[in-house]
């Protein structure tokens, strides 16, 4: 592993790839008692889809979404569906509690 890396126009470093790989995301996953919104662009080239389809199914309350065509940072049209998403989420949380 190089000390530094680039994922997209990031530079990131060999102890974030360390951290990251030494960490059980899933695991703290199911001990999370909040309601959640999981946003994935299904041509995202950094994160596998499959990895937010496995944290949906260990997550105890979510809503996911698929953005057909989005990339890791969505943008133009994508970015739109992604904010009506978080902003819908967002109304019913406040409203519910």
């Amino acid at each position: 592993m190089p000390e530094t890396f680039e994922i997209t126009v990031v530079t990131l470093g060999l102890p974030f790839a360390e951290d990251t790989i030494a960490y059980d995301l899933y695991a703290q996953a199911e001990g999370f008692g909040k309601d959640v919104l999981l946003i994935h662009g299904d041509a995202d080239p950094v994160v596998p889809i499959r990895y937010s389809e496995q944290l949906r199914d260990r997550l105890a309350s979510v809503e996911y979404h698929v953005i057909k065509e989005g990339v890791h940072s969505f943008q133009n049209e994508h970015f739109e569906e992604a904010m009506r998403y978080v902003e819908d989420f967002l109304i019913r949380e406040i409203n519910t509690k």
